[in-house]
């Protein structure tokens, strides 16, 4: 990563902590959790197959759909917890 990249990520990570919507957002995500992790995960499988078809052979070799359906099938369940 150059170090645009990771100047423009440090910036922005410190526009965000100080931002007075911090605390407004981390309740928001926290109250909702669920629901965007599984909004994530369904569009995270809607993507595989076009992932797959690329040249992006590390998707295919290490199993990541089976991983990312297992956790999925995980975030589904009432006893569930957001990691």
């Amino acid at each position: 990563m150059s170090d645009y990249h990771i100047d423009a990520l440090k910036g922005a990570l410190k526009r965000l902590s100080e931002s007075p919507f911090l605390p407004a957002a981390v309740r928001y995500l926290a109250n909702n959790a669920a629901a965007i992790s599984a909004e994530l995960g369904k569009t995270v499988l809607a993507e595989i197959p076009a992932l797959s078809a690329s040249a992006t052979t590390c998707l295919r070799h290490h199993g990541f759909r089976q991983r990312i359906e297992k956790h999925h099938s995980r975030s589904n369940s009432p006893t569930s917890r957001i990691a």
